[in-house]
């Protein structure tokens, strides 16, 4: 992953991903050597903290407006459907034989999610739920007609569930993924880099526009962040061989687990989510997956580690943990500066917006860059030098910006570089040939120059 970033459009977004990826990686290491019993504490408390979620989101369902309203604690009702899943099937993983009281739990955390009707976390309850029933033939079947029954149950409660859109969308992106990968196998783009090259690879990606004035806003859904499958993305963004060393973690823990069937299928239901969604990007589910791949570890290979080297293996994970603590530590405190600086732009908070993005070199949610807000606000200002100059700073980091490109030309225009706002208006179109504001600027400064 670290020499994916030499490539990379924007080395500064690689390294809370390399931070991230790092740290559970710690996470896992330690986990296989502090956990005892086959991790039985770990389970109960996963299996109760799913009771927990699954019923504070039905009660978002029925409190508030409709399944848009289910979050959990997480930003939307996919990933909070995916987190009650994950540990409920960490719930378990425990050794040995299931009490009823666990087994009927989990149908209760089962029952939630059939009614919560997430097309990904059913594909996953079914492909879970087809591998622990291969013991037995009765327990196939019966385990089938359930299935059956639930996903029928799913669509009387929620026929949209089954609407092919969502899947016509992600295949877009996973064919945007593979363009990519080609074009850099072997190191991709780098890691975190994947929403800043994908206009350049997409056709019809955008979905924001510009007001009524010819103004755009920094804070709309502009186009996709992310791949919606964790395998694409790590091939587009790192390369080849970091896509297959993340297949074989996988491919390894299944191995080790296979014997331990509700082991492997939480494994497996977490690989099916992470072929439709991202999963690796939110804590929750990292810690699940890290979890199951340390009890996987310690079912087949107790005596990996010996124990007079816990003791060094332990401070050398803490001394690798303190870089990623202060990648993590400056990406929140810049997190939370990014939203004042919206809040201050969308406010027409000019010198607000000056005075918060002065220092701060990062890109917000919807890969705006700061200058983006500095130029916007220089705009308004009517400091046309300095706006400019804040633009080809928030090119250099987001080339493929489409907004951006937009208001670098309305910026040359102010400064009487016509030519220049020509080449920005032009690429902009290239990206979205939709963005009539652009085409209109585009066709003005043509009829000027003839």
């Amino acid at each position: 992953m670290a020499a994916s970033c030499i490539f990379a459009v924007n080395a500064s977004q690689s390294y809370v991903p390399i931070a991230r990826f790092t740290a559970f990686a710690i996470f896992t290491a330690g986990c296989v050597l502090v956990i005892k019993d086959e991790g039985g504490m770990v389970c109960r408390t996963a299996m109760v903290l799913s009771l927990v979620v699954a019923g504070y989101a039905m009660w978002q369902l029925f409190t508030r407006e409709g399944f848009l309203a289910v979050q959990g604690w997480q930003s939307n009702r996919n990933l909070c459907c995916s987190a009650i899943f994950l540990l409920g099937m960490l719930g378990l993983c425990g050794k040995g034989k299931r009490s009823p009281v666990e087994i009927a739990a989990f149908l209760c955390v089962a029952a939630v999610l059939i009614v919560l009707a997430n097309r990904t976390v059913l594909l996953a309850m079914t492909v879970s739920g087809l591998v622990l029933a291969t013991k037995s033939v009765k327990w196939f079947a019966i385990t089938t007609m359930c299935i059956i029954i639930a996903l029928a149950g799913a669509w009387y409660l929620r026929p949209r569930t089954f609407n092919a859109e969502s899947l016509r969308a992600r295949i877009n992106l996973w064919n945007v993924s593979f363009a990519m990968a080609s074009d850099m196998p072997v190191l991709g783009a780098g890691p975190g880099n994947w929403r800043l090259m994908y206009p350049e690879y997409a056709t019809n990606g955008f979905t924001g526009s510009a007001d009524k004035h010819g103004k755009t806003t920094v804070y709309q859904n502009i186009f996709y962040q992310r791949a919606h499958n964790d395998f694409l993305s790590m091939f587009a963004e790192c390369g080849i061989a970091a896509a297959l060393c993340y297949v074989g973690i996988f491919v390894f823990a299944l191995k080790s687990a296979w014997r331990r069937r509700t082991l492997s299928a939480g494994i497996l239901g977490y690989c099916v989510i992470a072929m439709f969604s991202f999963p690796a990007e939110r804590a929750c589910q990292s810690i699940i997956l890290c979890l199951m791949i340390a009890l996987s570890v310690k079912h087949r290979r107790t005596k990996l580690i010996r124990t007079q080297h816990a003791y060094i293996a332990g401070m050398a994970g803490l001394a690798i943990l303190i870089p990623g603590l202060i990648a993590f530590t400056t990406a929140y405190s810049n997190e939370c500066r990014m939203r004042q600086v919206a809040s201050a732009c969308m406010n027409g908070k000019s010198l607000e917006v000056l005075e918060k993005t002065e220092g701060l070199n990062c890109i917000d949610p919807l890969s705006a860059p700061m200058s983006y807000y500095r130029g916007h606000a220089n705009m308004l200002l009517k400091r046309y030098g300095e706006a400019v100059s804040d633009y080809e700073a928030g090119l250099r980091q987001t080339p493929n910006h489409v907004y951006l490109l937009f208001e670098s030309g309305e910026a040359y225009c102010a400064t009487g570089k016509t030519d220049l706002a020509a080449q920005c208006y032009h690429k902009a179109l290239k990206l979205n040939p939709d963005f009539e504001i652009a085409a209109s600027r585009l066709k003005t400064i043509e009829g000027m120059t003839k």
